[in-house]
Formats: C-alpha cells, structure tokens, sequence
C-alpha cells in the first residue's frame, strides 16, 4: 500500500539555528532515548514564506523487545507573518502531542492566529498511509470582529458580519472513505449585510461533505428574522441541497424543498423546484397571498396615495444566464371583498380633458370589487403593471360603476436605492446605494434616455 502522497513543493530553510539536549538509556531488550530542544529558521517555498520557531520540549522515542518503537512528543511551531496567497499575513501557531508507533501514531493539539481562530485537532495516522483527523472550531463571537475574514482572502468582499455566533466542525479521512471531507456549519443569529442587502437574526446549520469527484451542500435549517433591501420581508425560511461536480462548482443542482417568508403582512412561497445551473434559463414560481396595500405604501410612501385591500397572485420568475431577473404574463388579483384606492393630484384632476378628468376624479375616492394586473419585468429593472379595475366613487355621478384601465411603470432598482437612502444606512452600504445610482444614470445616458 503506497504512503501518503504530498504536492510537490520546493522548500527552503534558512537562517537556522538548533538547540538540543539529548540523553538515552539501554537495557537488555528495551531502549528509551529522550530529546529536547528548539529550532528556529525562515522558511520559504513559491508560494510560502515565514519566519519559523520550532519547540520540542519533549521527545522520547522507546521500544521493548520486538514491540514497535513507541514515540511520545510535544511541539510547538510558531509561524510569524506567514504569506501565502490564499491567506492573509498574520501569525499562526500550533500545538500538538503526539503519541504512538509509526503503525498507529495519534495527534492531537490547537491551531491559533493573531486574529482569534481557534481550532482544535485530532487524528490518527496508520501505517503512514491512512489519514483520519476530526477538528473543531471555536465559537467566533462576531461583534468582538471576524477572524475568518482576517484569516482567508477567499472572503466575500461583499459580505460583512456583525454581531452573531458561528461554530463548525468537521472530518478529513485520506483515502476517501467514502468522503474526503465533510464539515458541518452552524449560525445563530448572525446580523450585516450583502452588498446592499441588510439581514438580521440568520440562524441555521449546514453540511458540506466532500470527494474526489464531487461536493454536496445540504441546508436542512435555515431561518432569517429580516431582508432589508429597501423593502423588507420576513421571517423567512430555507430548506435545500446543492451537489456539483469539482470541476464545475458554479454549474451544479439545487433541490429547493422550501422558500417561504412574511412579505408586506401576507406570505411570500416558492413552490419545491429543481434548478439546473448549468442551463441557460432557470425558472421559479412565486406564489404571493394576502399582501397588504396599506403595508405597501408604508414601505414605499407615497403622499398622494392611500390604498386599503388585500392583494394575491403568481409570478413566473426567470433567471438567464448573465444572472438577470424577468418576469412576464404575472397574474395579480385583489381579494374579496375588494379595497379602497385614493389619488389626490390637483395639477391631474385639472385637466382639460373631460374623459381624464372623469378618471382623476374617480380615482380620489375609488371603492373597488375588482382588481387585476398582468405584471412584467425586464432584465433592466422595468416593472410595468396593467391594471384592470372596477368600482364605483361615491361622489362622482351619483356612484354609477366605473371600470378602468392603466398601466403603470416602475425602475425597481432605482426605487429600492431611494428607499434605502431613505433610511439609516452606515457609510458603507450608503456608498454601494449611491454607487448604482450613479452607474444606472450613466447607463441610461449613454443609451440616450433623458433624465
């Protein structure tokens, strides 16, 4: 059976110095040989470099008759402003103790950096050719900072964490048997945000489990108090899987079994659907029950609006390949029995024309049965509303039924920056907000689209 197989690496160490004590013990059928000592060095290699310190203060080698050689040790390693691409400079430590035979040698012990990760280690090496280890993370307590994103430089650049607690463990077996690494993740009440997206109180577990060929995510729990992107909705709660081929991490298969949330005091559901990343278009079906209009317009206030009813519907989401949104032939409905709508605009209702004027008046007081609109989204942010009402104003020709047609259109991104510039954002998401504000501008400029 072959040994355990390293990368090739091209390592170098310099500047060494050794200290050692060394003393032995030989009887008839055993022998004892005890060493102390520290080593220091810097050590480099193409993609590392690192001023190394290495303590031994304890190594015993010892064997009885034909028993194998049993090895006792403890060390420290101290790497100082350890570089490497994938990390940030910092400093690391381990601590271990080893003990065993080269046929069945036990490790345990701590790996440490400046920035506050902890973990803690065991495994078993047998035969120098099969590799099983367990560690676990220390809880990371995020108001006190985030020693994941001052460790790794694979962070998300847009993701920002601040108060919460998240914890993992996991297993390393070489060979694979059957994985070669599984890693299990929990969240409790994580609070930041995502590019432009707050959320509060995320909470939930997760498990990656890993092989040579594949990866698989499952999230059996996962629960958010709050989205707030201009709008907000929840609670909301996730259950799903991803499985991918290594070689293609992006282009793998999400089980979606549940995506629902509170959303404007009614509900917010996606139906158990399978998406094929690796396929041009993906779709969803957004199932809306009972949202509040007043609610609507509590979030994105309106001074010459108010709306009273409920309203429901399905919306056909589609997502192409460059990630865009679009929506077309939504179907919204008001529920029975029926809402009130009132629109005030003096310089509108004082138009010239009898039959827009006859529109305006009615729709200051508009008490309707019936409400339907046909929704639409383009790729660019456009949403257009065609809505078909009936009902009736009270004042205007002696209550006589009306029914009308309008169509409404909307730049949803820019609306939802306006909210949230509305509201109290810290510098950061402020400038991401007045970021996109200014690259839509530039772009509807440059497509000749007057302001």
């Amino acid at each position: 059976m072959p040994a355990l197989q390293l990368p090739d690496a091209e390592i170098n160490l310099t500047n060494t110095s050794l200290s050692s004590t060394l003393r032995g013990r030989w009887q008839a059928g055993q022998w004892q040989l005890q060493h102390q000592g520290t080593m220091n060095s810097v050590l480099t290699s193409p993609q590392l470099n690192t001023l190394l310190a290495l303590q031994l203060p304890k190594l015993e080698l010892s064997q009885q008759s034909d028993q194998p050689v049993q090895i006792t040790a403890t060390a420290s390693l101290q790497l100082q402003q350890l570089q490497h691409p994938q990390l940030q400079t910092t400093d690391w430590q381990l601590h271990s103790s080893i003990s065993g035979s080269l046929q069945a040698l036990q490790l345990q012990g701590e790996l440490s950096n400046t920035p506050g990760l902890t973990v803690q280690y065991q495994a078993q090496l047998d035969a120098l050719t099969k590799l099983s280890a367990s560690w676990q993370l220390a809880d990371i307590f995020l108001l006190a900072g985030n020693p994941l994103q001052d460790s790794f430089r694979a962070w998300p650049e847009l993701l920002t964490l601040q108060r919460g607690r998240l914890t993992a463990s996991g297993q390393l077996h070489y060979p694979a048997a059957p994985q070669l690494l599984e890693a299990q993740l929990q969240l409790r009440e994580l609070s930041g945000f995502y590019d432009r997206t707050l959320f509060t109180n995320l909470s939930g577990q997760s498990t990656v489990a890993i092989n040579p060929e594949q990866l698989s995510l499952s999230v059996p729990q996962l629960s958010v108090q709050q989205l707030n992107h201009g709008m907000t909705l929840g609670p909301l709660q996730l259950v799903a899987n991803y499985q991918t081929a290594l070689a293609a991490p992006e282009q793998g298969v999400i089980e979606l079994q549940q995506l629902q949330s509170d959303f404007l005091l009614g509900q917010l559901s996606i139906k158990p659907t399978r998406l094929d990343l690796s396929q041009p278009s993906q779709w969803l079906d957004i199932k809306l029950q009972q949202l509040d209009l007043a609610e609507l317009l509590r979030q994105h206030p309106a001074s010459d609006v108010v709306a009273i009813g409920k309203i429901s519907g399905q919306i056909p989401l589609q997502l192409n390949a460059q990630r865009q949104l679009s929506v077309s032939a939504g179907q919204l409905s008001a529920e029975a029995p029926g809402g009130r709508l009132q629109y005030r605009n003096p310089a509108a209702a004082a138009s010239s024309n009898p039959g827009m004027k006859l529109v305006f008046d009615a729709l200051e007081d508009f008490h309707f049965s019936l409400l339907n609109s046909e929704v639409s989204y383009q790729a660019d942010g456009t949403l257009t509303l065609g809505l078909q009402l009936q009902g009736f104003n009270p004042a205007v020709q002696q209550g006589r039924a009306i029914n009308l047609n309008i169509n409404l259109e909307e730049d949803i991104p820019a609306m939802l920056a306006s909210l949230q510039l509305a509201g109290k954002l810290n510098d950061t998401l402020t400038k991401r907000v007045q970021q996109v504000i200014q690259q839509r501008q530039a772009a509807r400029q440059a497509a000749g689209v007057k302001p």
